[in-house]
């Protein structure tokens, strides 16, 4: 438990998990038709921490999106699969 976020989640994990839920959204309803499932996303944050151990986000450092796709040249949306 972290008190980063509202739902007590890490502030890193709760941005990559958001940005996973929109891979899978844009995915599902055709607007990125040739995304693949399997996506991976990751975020970095670089903080400053305080004397009593607490921290402050500063900034956002690496944002990461890794997915599989179809390949290029190839993909045809007629093929895309429900998934």
């Amino acid at each position: 438990a972290s008190d980063e976020t509202e739902n007590f989640m890490p502030l890193t994990h709760m941005m990559a998990t958001q940005l996973g839920k929109r891979l899978t959204d844009v995915r599902k309803d055709g607007s990125l038709w040739w995304l693949r499932p399997d996506g991976k996303t990751q975020v970095t944050i670089e903080y400053q921490q305080h004397a009593d151990g607490s921290v402050t986000p500063l900034q956002i450092h690496t944002i990461v999106i890794s997915t599989q796709h179809a390949e290029p040249l190839k993909a045809k949306r007629t093929e895309e699969q429900s998934g």
